[in-house]
C-alpha cells in the first residue's frame, strides 16, 4: 500500500516535471516566434523607410533640377532684354549725337543767315542813299519805297520759302520726338502703360465680332488702316480692345466702330467713309472745347489752330 502511494507520488512529481518542461519549451518557442515576428516587422519598417526616403531624395532632385532650370531660363530672358536695352540706349545715345550736330549746323546756318542780312542791310543802306539822290526823296521816304518795292516783288518767294523750311523742320523735328519717345517707352515701360495706350469698346452684340474682322480678315486690315491703330479681338465678350499710344487715334477708331454699328453695313468702302467723317467730327469737337476752354479762362481772340 505504501509502496503504491509512493508509486503515485513518484509519477505525480515526474508528470509535473513533464508538463513544467513542456509549457517552457512552448513558452520558449512562443517567444521565439515573437521576436522573429517583431525583428521582421522592424526589418520591414526600416526597408519601407529607406524606401521613402529615397522617394524624398528623388523628388527633392527633380525640384531642385527644375527650379535651376527655371532659374537658367529667367537669367538667359533677363540677359537678352539688358541686350536689347543696351542696344536701345546705344541708339539713343546716336540720337542725341545726331541732334547734337544737327543743332550745331542749325546754328552755323543762322549764323550765316545773320551775316548775309547784315549784308543786305549794308547794300540797302547804300541803294536807299543812291536813291534818295537820284530821287530827291528823304532817307526815310526812299527807304521805305525801298522796302516796300522789294516785300513786293519777293512776296510770294519768301512765303514759299519759310513754308517750306517750316514744314521740313516739323516734319524731321516729329520724326525724332517719335523715335526718342519711342525708345524712353520701351526702356522705361510698366505694367500701367497698358492703361494709358489702351481703350475698350463695348460691343452691343458678342455677334458683332465676326462683321468687324470679315471676310478672311478684310474689314479689320481696312479698319487699322484707315484708323491707324490695333484692334484686339480676343475671347473676352462684348469687348474689343483699341491700341495705340496716340490717343487722338483711338478716339477716331472708337468713333468709327460706333458709326458702322449704327449703320449696319461693315465693308472697306463705308469704313474709309466712316473714318473720314469720325475724323471731322472729332476735331470740330476739339474746336469746341477749346473755345469753350479759352472763354472760361476769359481768353479771346485765339487762332483756331492754337
Amino acid at each position: 500500500m505504501s509502496y503504491t502511494i509512493l508509486e503515485i507520488i513518484i509519477s505525480l512529481a515526474v508528470g509535473a516535471a513533464l508538463g513544467y518542461v513542456i509549457r517552457q519549451s512552448v513558452v520558449s518557442k512562443q517567444a521565439n516566434s515573437l521576436e522573429n515576428k517583431a525583428k521582421e516587422e522592424l526589418l520591414k519598417a526600416k526597408s519601407d523607410a529607406q524606401g521613402a526616403l529615397l522617394d524624398a531624395q528623388k523628388k527633392a532632385l527633380t525640384i531642385i533640377e527644375e527650379a535651376k532650370k527655371e532659374e537658367k531660363e529667367r537669367k538667359l530672358n533677363l540677359d537678352k532684354h539688358e541686350s536689347r536695352i543696351l542696344a536701345k540706349e546705344d541708339e539713343l545715345s546716336k540720337k542725341e549725337k545726331e541732334l547734337g550736330a544737327e543743332r550745331g549746323k542749325i546754328t552755323s546756318d543762322s549764323e550765316k543767315l545773320k551775316s548775309q542780312s547784315e549784308s543786305v542791310q549794308k547794300i540797302r543802306a547804300e541803294a536807299t542813299e543812291k536813291l534818295s539822290k537820284i530821287a530827291g526823296l528823304t532817307e526815310a521816304e526812299a527807304k521805305e519805297k525801298l522796302i516796300k518795292d522789294i516785300e513786293d516783288r519777293h512776296k510770294d518767294e519768301l512765303a514759299k520759302t519759310l513754308f517750306k523750311l517750316f514744314r521740313e523742320r516739323k516734319e524731321e523735328i516729329e520724326k525724332k520726338s517719335i523715335e526718342i519717345m519711342t525708345t524712353a517707352v520701351q526702356r522705361y515701360a510698366r505694367t500701367h502703360i497698358s492703361d494709358i495706350t489702351t481703350s475698350v469698346f463695348t460691343l452691343p452684340s458678342e455677334d458683332l465680332k465676326g462683321k468687324i474682322i470679315g471676310r478672311e480678315g478684310r474689314n479689320i486690315r481696312a479698319l487699322e488702316r484707315a484708323t491707324g491703330v490695333e484692334f484686339i479681338i480676343d475671347e473676352s465678350p462684348d469687348t474689343i480692345i483699341i491700341s495705340s499710344f496716340d490717343p487722338y487715334r483711338r478716339e477716331i477708331a472708337a468713333l468709327t466702330l460706333s458709326k458702322l454699328i449704327k449703320d449696319g453695313r461693315i465693308q472697306p468702302a463705308k469704313i474709309e467713309e466712316m473714318a473720314d467723317q469720325a475724323g471731322a467730327e472729332l476735331d470740330k469737337r476739339m474746336l469746341e472745347i477749346g473755345e469753350a476752354a479759352a472763354q472760361e479762362l476769359n481768353i479771346y481772340n485765339f487762332p483756331k489752330e492754337i
